[in-house]
């Protein structure tokens, strides 16, 4: 299991994610999951405009649920699912750029 610490990023769960583990942090914003390169979670709270790392290939249910700080969002060339309500209730959402390779788009997303 992950323990998350306080604070506006995921720094302080590099102590418990090592390269071996199920998970990793990127960015020090984004868990990911290195089965499937599936963004979990982010630590985006400070951020207006969101760029989805490279090498993701899916965008997790409710990854950025109820995020009112994000106005736009770059996807990245590579990303090929957004699941259900990855981004329900973000009501500052004004613009995603999606590249070709997504193929799926979730209820609600």
């Amino acid at each position: 299991s992950i323990e998350f610490c306080p604070g506006d990023d995921f720094r302080c769960l590099k102590r418990f994610v090592s390269k071996s583990s199920r998970y990793r942090v990127e960015d020090n914003r984004y868990l990911v999951c290195n089965a499937n390169n599936a963004l979990i979670s982010a630590a985006v709270i400070d951020l207006d405009v969101v760029k989805i790392p490279n090498g993701i290939k899916i965008i997790n249910t409710s990854c950025f649920y109820k995020n009112s700080w994000i106005e736009e969002v770059h996807i990245s060339d590579g990303v090929e699912e957004i699941c259900d309500a990855a981004f329900r209730d973000c009501l500052s959402l004004k613009k995603i750029k999606m590249p070709d390779s997504v193929k799926r788009i979730g209820r609600i997303a």
